[in-house]
């Protein structure tokens, strides 16, 4: 059985990484979050888009895993921001790889990492 993640994200950065976990590894995507305010859709990429604040209710951290992939505008700080709050909910988080990529030395970093040449 695969793996399901949330991927924070509703932007052109969450739709590649969705992609990248849907065509090429072991995880399957189940819903899409973003803060509340944030919500404008119901569904991205004909998934759910759950309010961050009440992702725990329908998508248990012990039972889905999270994804942090935020764009490049503070991405550092914002991710960081992300990550904690996800964590301090319960989340673990994935590693995923862009397998086609000729540089995979990089393999093993971090607590969430996301590789794409």
């Amino acid at each position: 059985m695969m793996d399901r993640v949330v991927v924070f994200g509703v932007g052109q950065i969450a739709e590649v990484a969705y992609f990248y976990l849907k065509n090429d590894s072991e995880y399957e995507v189940a819903a899409f979050t973003v803060d509340g305010e944030y919500v404008k859709e119901p569904y991205f990429s004909n998934l759910p888009v759950v309010p961050f604040e009440e992702i725990t209710r329908s998508c248990p951290p012990d039972r889905y895993k999270m994804f942090v992939p935020i764009s490049y505008k503070s991405m550092n700080r914002a991710r960081e921001e992300k990550y904690l709050e996800a964590k301090a909910k319960g989340y673990s988080f994935i590693k995923i790889y862009q397998f086609q990529s000729n540089i995979l030395w990089h393999r093993g970093r971090g607590k969430q990492f996301y590789f794409r040449e």
